[in-house]
């Protein structure tokens, strides 16, 4: 069915470009996000999918504009650049009773402002970036993982990973193996040594990530344990997958400050599982806007119960207490919430995952750049997630100012993905 649809918009691809795409043209009369505050703007001008300048309101100088390229009038509103989830499964499934296909879970993240998902694990992930990159008004852009690498009976193995190593040689074997695959823009491990699971050995960590440093691939970790996250850190993993549940103390989060390791703390999806979200997130207009029907059929507006009885871990579980001292630590933090999982919504989680972020300290700009400029400094080469000349024209436009109120980035007013203006689809159930 994949395919037939694929094959299905590609043969009408050239009736939804032409009526969809700019090709040149000129946002006018707005205000940016810069990465520190909102800036009053003449011109942000978009040629072929990238922003080429920006003028600002108060720029004197006499610039003699090239060429009479359409304007489109944005009349103060706010503008800040796509949102990014660094930590989702396309592949997966937040509820309901039927399973949705992964090309509809990335038009769902579009619609509510995501116009990068970061999947750290799927068998179709070449499938996927083709998509995006031909159909950019109803397809989100995605950068992959791949097949994570664990180990047999270890986490992954059970969701079909074959890259699954039991020697410091496979490990090489398999780091080599997605370094060389250009489908693959990361490459995501499975560390559970300290968690009393199965799972690779310090030194198959240690030789992967030597591999894919060496061929400039970045490693992202997944993680349960304080000593699992140290012990990645220590070894130059880039990014942990998560941020540990059991409660850390100020010393062990001053160790990890000193790698310089990012963190995705997936505080939704931590929600989601020990806690419940409230009506606040279940009943938005954001949501039955963005999010498939399938996903939300089984939820009440009224709130999402807890999926995990507390006696299923062994000890406490308190990720808003680590979220904190990370926080307060200035760790590196880039948003992301394991969309796929149990009421983690694509898109529309992102919304409350920055939330959490500036109810825990954050200032309202501090959390909207762990959702776009910190993600640029980690990938710097993909060119997402800052309003400057030369990267992709990945924008929302919002109603609402951000840095007054965090929860004003739900108040979407146009989202734009490499230049295209995001059309919406009708949702096949």
């Amino acid at each position: 069915m994949m395919r037939k649809l694929f094959l299905l918009l590609c043969f009408l691809a050239p009736l939804f470009i032409n009526a969809q795409q700019y090709d040149s043209y000129r946002l006018m009369n707005g205000h940016y996000f810069n990465g520190e505050k909102f800036v009053p703007f003449k011109y942000i001008e978009v040629r072929k999918g990238k922003i080429t300048f920006i003028i600002d309101k108060d720029d004197k100088s006499d610039y003699a504009l090239t060429d009479d390229l359409d304007g489109i009038n944005i009349n103060g509103k706010y503008v800040i650049p796509g949102l990014i989830d660094c930590h989702v499964h396309l592949q997966g499934h937040p509820g309901g009773e039927k399973a949705v296909r992964q090309s509809f879970n990335s038009h769902s993240a579009l619609r509510a402002g995501v116009t990068t998902q970061l999947d750290l694990f799927s068998s179709k992930y070449a499938e996927m970036g083709k998509m995006s990159e031909t159909f950019p008004q109803y397809f989100g852009n995605v950068l992959n993982a791949g097949p994570c690498i664990t180990v047999p009976g270890g986490h992954g193995a059970n969701m079909g990973s074959p890259a699954q190593i039991t020697s410091i040689e496979e490990a090489k074997e398999w780091a080599l193996k997605l370094c060389n695959d250009t489908n693959v823009d990361f490459i995501k491990i499975i560390y559970q040594y300290h968690s009393n699971k199965k799972a690779m050995k310090p030194e198959q960590m240690k030789k992967i990530v030597e591999v894919a440093h060496k061929h400039n691939k970045k490693v992202l970790a997944h993680i349960d344990h304080t000593l699992d996250a140290l012990d990645c850190a220590e070894a130059g993993v880039d990014v942990l997958a998560h941020i540990p549940l059991k409660k850390m103390t100020k010393a062990e989060v001053t160790k990890l400050k000193k790698t310089g390791v990012a963190v995705i703390p997936t505080i939704t999806v931590y929600q989601a599982t020990y806690e419940g979200l409230g009506k606040d997130y279940a009943s938005d207009s954001l949501l039955y806007a963005s999010v498939h029907p399938n996903h939300i059929s089984d939820f009440s507006s009224n709130g999402v119960e807890k999926q995990s009885k507390k006696e299923y871990w062994p000890f406490e579980v308190d990720f808003m207490h680590n979220l904190k001292l990370l926080i307060e630590a200035g760790v590196p933090i880039l948003a992301g919430t394991d969309a796929g999982n149990y009421a983690t919504f694509y898109g529309y989680a992102i919304h409350n995952e920055i939330a959490q972020y500036v109810a825990r300290g954050m200032t309202p700009a501090q959390a909207l750049r762990t959702a776009t400029s910190n993600v640029d400094a980690v990938f710097p080469d993909k060119k997402i997630g800052k309003i400057a000349a030369g990267y992709h024209a990945d924008l929302v436009i919002l109603n609402a100012n951000p840095l007054e109120k965090i929860e004003n980035t739900k108040k979407v007013y146009k989202v734009i993905n490499r230049g295209v203006e995001l059309k919406v689809m009708l949702f096949e159930r």
